[in-house]
C-alpha cells in the first residue's frame, strides 16, 4: 500500500485515487522525466561550498551546495522546479521515492527565493508554497530565512503573497515546543523566526503594504502573523504594544476586501490573548469598536461575523471592557449578538450560521459577567426573550450539539476553536448567560426610556419557572439512575440528552437567579423552585449528599469528579434558600460533607498556576477560548469566582445551608469575645474550618468572588468582614485615648475614643458637626470633642460599628446583631449591612476594604497633624512652591506630604517610637526622611493603604537598589534550595546575577569564618 498523504498540493488536477495502473505508471513516467529534466537544469549550478565566500557560517566544507549569479540558469532551474512540483501526483504517494529530488531541489530554492530578478523569485516561491507538504523539518527552517526576504514591501505583491502561504504551511506543519513559560529560546522554529525577522518584515508590510502593492499579500501577511502570536506568546506584547500596528490591523478590519478583515481580525484576536494587549486596544475606545460593529452590520460572510464576535469574547474578558464599549456602537454590537441568535432559531440554518450562533452566544455570556450600562442595552433589545425562545425550540435545534460536524469548508478553514466537544454547545451558553442576566438584575424603572418594554418582570420571570422545572427534573432523574454516564467525555447524560456541562450551567444559573440582587426576581424564582420541588418530592435531595460524600468524608476508591461535585454543591445551594429544603438537609451530615470539601479545595486558591496543568474551571466562556488557554506573558485572570469551580459552590452551600441554622446559632452563642486573629480562631469548635475561611477572605491572590463567600462562611460563626493586616495594625488605635480628638459618651457614662481622620473616611456619619478650624497648623493638635449619644444606643452595638470602622472586621454576639443593624443603615456601612442581612454577595462586586488612601487626599488634609518631607527631586519650580494644589490654609513650600500621627503609630514600628520618645524629634510638627519625595509617598501609600505601587523604571532610585540587595543577601544562604526546586529559573536575569553574587559573597565568609 503506498503512504498515505493528505497534504493540500495532493488536492491539485491530475489522475485521482482509484486510477488505472496505467494513469499511475504515465504519471510515474512524466515525473521521471522531469526530475532528469530539473537534474539537468541544476548541475549547473551545484559546487562545493568550501568555495563559496558566504560568510555567514551556515554553509559547511565538504557538501555540494547550489548557486549561481547567472539570470539565464536561474530562469532554467526555476522553471525546472517549477514544473516538477505541478507535477507531482494528486493522489497519495511515497514520498521516500522522490526524496532525492527534493533534496536537490531546496538548496536551489534557497538561493532562487534570494534572486534579484522579480521573475525568478516569483516562480520560485510558488513553488516553494506547493513543496511545503513533502519537506523534511530541517528543509522547512532552510526556506525560512530567504521566505522572509520575500516579505519585505520592496518585493513583488505576487512572490509577498506565495511567500506568506509558504510560511504559513510551514509554521502550522512544524510543532511549536516552548518550554519556557513566555520564552521560545529552545524552539529552532522560533529561533528562525527570529533570524529571519519575520516579524519586522510584516510589521513593515502593515505600514507600506496597502500604499505600495494595493491589498496583494496583506491578507496572507496577516495570517503569518496571525499564527506566529497564537503559537508564541513571547511575541504578543512586542507586537500589541505599538500603537501603530493596532491602528493598521483594526483599519485591516475596516476593509471592503473578505480575506483581509478575516486575517486582520485573527491578528487582532491573537494580539488580546495577552492581557496587557487587550487593555491597550480598550483604550482605543471609538474605533474599535466601529471596526467590530462594522463587521457584524456590514458583512453577510458567516467567517468574518465568526471572527469578529470572537474578538469580542476575547476582549470582554478583562472588567474594563464595560467601562470602554458605550454609545452607539455598543447598541450596534450587541444587535448584532442577539441577531446571530434569532438567525438560529431557523430549522434550516446552515452550519455556518449555527456556528456563528455560537460565537455570538459565547460573546454574549462574556460580555453579561460585567455590571455596567450595556446591561440595560442587552434588556431593550429582548435578550431575555430570545433566550427563553431559544430554549423552548430545543428539540428543534437538536444538531446545535457539538457532536455535530461542520462542513468540510469550516472544518479546514474556520472552525471555532475549543477545547472539547462538551464545550461546543449552544445550551451552556444560554444557562450561563442567563445566570449572568440574574446576578446584575435590577427591577426596571417605573418611568424613563426603559419602562414599558419587553424588559419587565413578567417576561424575564418566565425564565426562571423553565430553569427550575429543568433542574429538578434532570436532578430527579439522575437520583433515579435514568441516565447514563459517559465516561470518555467526563459527562453526565439524561434523557434529555443533557450534558453534565449543561446541567452545571443550569444548576448555577438556578442559584444566581435565586439570589439576584432584585428581590421581585429573586421572590419568583424562590416560588418556581418550591412549586417544581413539589412535584417531585423532597426524599431524594439526601441522595445528592450521599453521592458528594463519595471520595470526601471517607477514603474511597472512586476519585471524585469534579464536575459532579459542582454541580451538586450548587443545587445543594440552591435548595438551601427554601427553609423547608434547608432543614431536611441539616438532619443528615450535610455540613459535615460540605466542609470537608472545603478543606480538600482550600489549598488550590493559594496554589501558582502552572502551566500545563488543567483548571477545574467551570465557566463555559473560559473553556470555549481554546488558544487563549495558553500560557502568555500576562494573563487575563479576572475571574470573579475563580479557577477552581468545586471550592467556589462549596463555599456557596455552606454559607447558605449554615447561615440561620440551629447547629451554627449554637456554636455563635459559646463563642468568646475578643481580639479577632488566625491563632485565635484554631482554639474554637470546628477551628479548622474556620481558620481556612479566615485565610481565604484574608488572601490578596484569592479570586474577589471566593473572598465574599469564604466572608459569608465566617459571618455565619459572627465574624463580620474582611481580615487584612492594616486593620489588625489599625486595631491598636482603636478605642485608643492617644492622639484621639473624638469621645463618644453614653448615656451611662461609658466612653469611646475616637480619630477624626479615621471616620472621616470610613464613617463620616459618627463625625460631630464641628469641623476642624482650617486656620489650625498642623503643628497644633484639635480639640477633643465629646459626641454625648442616644440612650437607644448601647454600648456594645456603638463599640462593634467603631471595631469594624477601624479595621474592617468584627465579631458581633447574636443578641446585639438587630442593634448594630439600625446603627450600620444610619452610617451607611453597606458591607456591613450585607453581611447582617444574610444577604449574597452581588456578582463582580470587589472585596470591602479598610484602607485609607482618601485621607492622603484633600479629605485628610484638614486632619492633618503632621507633614512628611524626602529628598527634593528634580522638578519645576511652580511644582515645588504649590505642591497642596486646591488645599487651603498650606504655607508649607516645598514638596511634601500631610500625614496623620495616629495611621503611622499604628503602621510603622518607627513612628510609633519617634512619637512616643519625649524628644524633640517627636514634637515637631514636620519629619524629614533622607527617601525620594516620589518614594515617600510610595511608602505612605503602603501605610495607609496596604498595596504597593509598581513604580516605573524611571522613579526607581538607589535606596530602592539597597532594600534589594539587603533582601538578597538574606536569601544567598537558601540559594541551592531555590536552584534545586527550579524557583530559581522564574526569576528575570538581573535578580538571578545579583543572587548568584550575594551566594558567593555568603560562602567565602563562611569560609572565613570556619576555625582553622
Amino acid at each position: 500500500m503506498p503512504q498515505q498523504s493528505h497534504h493540500p498540493h495532493h488536492q491539485r488536477g491530475g489522475a485521482r485515487n482509484g486510477g488505472s495502473s496505467g494513469a499511475q505508471l504515465v504519471v510515474d513516467e512524466r515525473l521521471q522525466q522531469l526530475v532528469l529534466r530539473m537534474r539537468s537544469a541544476l548541475q549547473l549550478g551545484f559546487r562545493s561550498s568550501s568555495s563559496l565566500e558566504r560568510g555567514d557560517g551556515r554553509w559547511k566544507d565538504g557538501g555540494q551546495k547550489w548557486y549561481t549569479t547567472d539570470v539565464q540558469v536561474q530562469g532554467q532551474a526555476v522553471r525546472a522546479i517549477a514544473a516538477f512540483v505541478a507535477a507531482l501526483p494528486p493522489h497519495p504517494f511515497p514520498v521516500s521515492l522522490l526524496q532525492a529530488a527534493i533534496d536537490e531541489a531546496v538548496p536551489a530554492l534557497e538561493t532562487l527565493l534570494a534572486a534579484e530578478q522579480d521573475a525568478v523569485y516569483k516562480q520560485a516561491a510558488v513553488a516553494t508554497s506547493g513543496l511545503v507538504g513533502v519537506l523534511r523539518e530541517h528543509h522547512l527552517l532552510q526556506l525560512l530565512l530567504p521566505l522572509a526576504g520575500l516579505l519585505s514591501p520592496s518585493k513583488a505583491a505576487v512572490a509577498t503573497a506565495s511567500a506568506a502561504t509558504a510560511m504559513l504551511r510551514i509554521i502550522g506543519t512544524a510543532k511549536p515546543r516552548v518550554a519556557d513559560k513566555c520564552r521560545g529560546l529552545d524552539d529552532p522554529v522560533w529561533q528562525a523566526l527570529e533570524e529571519a525577522d519575520v516579524l519586522g518584515n510584516i510589521l513593515c508590510q502593515l505600514d507600506m503594504g496597502q500604499s505600495v502593492h494595493g491589498t496583494t499579500g496583506v491578507a496572507e501577511c496577516n495570517e503569518v502573523l496571525a499564527m506566529i502570536l497564537e503559537r508564541w506568546p513571547v511575541a504578543r506584547f512586542r507586537v500589541g504594544h505599538m500603537q501603530s500596528v493596532r491602528i493598521a490591523l483594526l483599519s485591516h478590519g475596516m476593509s471592503g476586501n473578505k480575506a483581509i478583515t478575516i486575517a486582520g481580525l485573527r491578528a487582532c484576536s491573537a494580539l488580546v490573548l495577552c492581557a496587557g494587549v487587550a487593555t491597550l486596544f480598550l483604550q482605543i475606545g471609538k474605533d474599535l469598536w466601529a471596526t467590530i460593529a462594522h463587521c457584524l452590520q456590514t458583512f453577510k460572510s458567516p467567517w468574518v461575523r465568526v471572527e469578529a464576535l470572537r474578538l469580542l469574547s476575547l476582549l470582554a474578558r478583562v472588567s474594563s471592557f464595560s467601562a470602554s464599549c458605550r454609545g452607539l456602537h455598543l447598541q450596534a454590537i450587541v444587535e448584532g449578538c442577539l441577531r446571530a441568535l434569532e438567525e438560529a432559531r431557523e430549522a434550516r440554518s446552515s452550519t455556518e450560521v449555527k456556528w456563528v450562533a455560537l460565537e455570538a452566544a459565547h460573546a454574549t455570556s462574556v460580555m453579561l459577567r460585567w455590571p455596567g450600562d450595556h446591561h440595560e442595552v442587552f434588556h431593550s433589545m429582548g435578550v431575555a426573550q430570545i433566550i427563553s425562545d431559544l430554549l423552548l425550540e430545543r428539540d428543534a435545534l437538536a444538531s446545535m450539539k457539538s457532536s455535530a460536524e461542520p462542513s468540510a469548508k469550516l472544518r479546514h478553514n474556520r472552525r471555532p476553536r475549543g477545547t472539547g466537544k462538551g464545550n461546543l454547545m449552544l445550551w451552556p451558553l444560554l444557562w450561563e448567560s442567563l445566570g449572568f442576566i440574574a446576578a446584575h438584575y435590577k427591577s426596571p424603572p417605573e418611568k424613563g426610556p426603559l419602562s414599558g418594554k419587553s424588559y419587565h418582570e413578567d417576561i424575564l420571570c418566565g425564565l426562571p419557572g423553565t430553569a427550575c422545572a429543568r433542574l429538578l427534573r434532570a436532578l430527579h432523574r439522575s437520583s433515579n439512575g435514568h441516565s447514563r454516564v459517559n465516561e470518555e467525555a467526563g459527562l453526565i447524560v439524561d434523557e434529555e440528552q443533557m450534558t453534565g456541562q449543561e446541567l452545571l450551567q443550569l444548576c448555577r444559573a438556578v442559584f444566581l437567579l435565586l439570589s439576584s440582587p432584585s428581590q421581585g426576581l429573586s421572590a419568583c424564582s424562590r416560588l418556581c423552585l418550591k412549586t417544581a420541588l413539589e412535584l417531585h418530592g423532597n426524599d431524594w435531595l439526601l441522595l445528592l449528599v450521599d453521592s458528594l460524600a463519595l471520595g470526601h468524608l471517607a477514603p474511597s476508591l472512586v476519585r471524585p469528579d469534579n464536575l459532579q461535585t459542582a454541580m451538586n454543591l450548587f443545587a445543594l445551594a440552591s435548595f438551601a434558600w427554601l427553609p423547608a429544603c434547608q432543614e431536611l438537609l441539616l438532619q443528615g451530615n450535610v455540613l459535615e460533607v460540605v466542609m470537608a470539601v472545603i478543606c480538600i479545595h482550600a489549598p488550590s486558591a493559594f496554589a501558582t498556576k502552572r502551566e500545563g496543568l488543567s483548571s477545574a474551571k467551570w465557566s463555559v466562556s473560559h473553556a470555549r477560548a481554546g488558544i487563549a488557554a495558553k500560557t502568555c506573558c500576562q494573563e487575563i485572570t479576572e475571574d470573579w469566582e475563580g479557577d477552581d469551580a468545586v471550592l467556589f459552590a462549596s463555599l456557596c452551600a455552606f454559607a447558605k445551608l449554615a447561615s440561620g441554622s440551629k447547629w451554627v446559632n449554637g456554636l455563635t452563642v459559646s463563642l468568646k469575645q475578643g481580639r479577632l486573629d488566625d491563632d485565635s480562631l484554631h482554639s474554637r469548635t470546628h477551628g479548622e474550618l474556620v481558620s481556612i475561611l479566615w485565610q481565604l477572605a484574608e488572601g490578596r491572590t484569592v479570586s474577589p468572588g471566593v473572598r465574599w463567600w469564604a466572608v459569608c462562611g465566617l459571618a455565619c460563626f459572627g465574624v463580620y468582614g474582611f481580615p487584612s493586616t492594616l486593620g489588625r495594625d489599625l486595631y491598636q488605635a482603636f478605642d485608643n485615648s492617644s492622639l484621639a480628638d473624638i469621645v463618644f459618651v453614653l448615656t451611662d457614662g461609658s466612653r469611646l475614643h475616637a480619630h477624626a481622620v479615621i471616620l472621616a473616611i470610613r464613617c463620616p456619619s459618627l463625625l460631630p458637626n464641628q469641623s476642624p478650624s482650617s486656620n489650625n497648623t498642623t503643628t497644633e493638635r484639635f480639640v477633643c470633642h465629646d459626641v454625648h449619644l442616644s440612650d437607644h444606643v448601647s454600648y456594645e452595638a456603638i463599640r462593634a460599628l467603631l471595631e469594624f470602622a477601624y479595621t474592617g472586621l468584627v465579631q458581633i454576639h447574636s443578641t446585639e446583631i438587630n442593634s448594630v443593624r439600625v446603627l450600620a443603615k444610619r452610617c451607611g456601612l453597606l458591607p456591613l449591612i450585607s453581611l447582617l442581612h444574610n444577604r449574597a454577595p452581588v456578582w463582580g462586586l470587589a472585596p470591602a476594604s479598610c484602607d485609607l488612601a482618601s485621607a492622603l487626599g484633600s479629605v485628610g488634609h484638614h486632619y492633618g497633624d503632621i507633614i512628611l518631607k524626602g529628598k527634593t527631586d528634580a522638578r519645576s519650580i511652580e511644582d515645588s512652591l504649590n505642591p497642596c494644589q486646591g488645599r487651603k490654609a498650606c504655607e508649607q513650600i516645598g514638596d511634601h506630604v500631610h500625614v496623620h500621627r495616629v495611621v503611622l503609630s499604628a503602621r510603622c514600628e518607627y513612628f510609633q517610637a519617634l512619637f512616643r520618645s519625649g524628644m524633640r524629634d517627636s514634637m515637631v510638627g514636620t519629619v524629614h526622611t533622607t527617601l525620594s519625595q516620589e518614594s515617600s509617598k510610595a511608602l505612605m501609600y503602603f501605610l495607609y493603604t496596604g498595596k504597593l505601587n509598581r513604580l516605573t523604571e524611571a522613579e526607581a532610585t538607589c535606596e530602592q537598589w539597597d532594600i534589594v540587595e539587603m533582601c538578597a543577601c538574606i536569601i544567598a544562604p537558601h540559594y541551592t534550595y531555590l536552584r534545586d526546586t527550579g524557583a530559581f529559573d522564574q526569576l528575570n536575569d538581573g535578580l538571578k546575577d545579583l543572587l548568584r553574587t550575594s551566594h558567593v559573597q555568603y560562602a567565602l565568609a563562611d569560609v572565613h569564618l570556619q576555625p582553622a
